[in-house]
């Protein structure tokens, strides 16, 4: 069995190949049919171009929520991801003090 000290002289995937080897046929697996399952659903959920019909259909309903009011500027959205960024570097500098 390795021991942490050895673990730190191998790379990661070195690392990570002995870990596997050492578990159970069972714990293998139950990670083998995991891994499969979410390539799977990664397969099924893979982005398909739009239609040009969709794109017209969104088109439309942006000119729609724009005649309605119903938009936010640029300033205004920048505005936003930039409270956020200064917020997550207070939060970063919190915790590197």
């Amino acid at each position: 069995m390795q021991t942490a000290a050895n673990y730190q002289d191998m790379s990661a995937v070195d690392a990570l190949w002995t870990l596997y080897r050492q578990q159970s046929q069972w714990v293998r697996n139950a990670l083998r049919d995991r891994i499969n399952s979410q390539d799977e659903k990664q397969e099924s959920e893979q982005l398909k171009p739009y239609t040009m019909e969709e794109i017209n259909a969104r088109i439309d309903q942006a000119e729609a929520d724009s005649a309605a009011g119903r938009y936010r500027s640029a300033e205004e959205v920048f505005g936003d991801w930039g409270m956020a960024l200064d917020e997550e570097e207070k939060n970063i500098e919190e915790v590197a003090v």
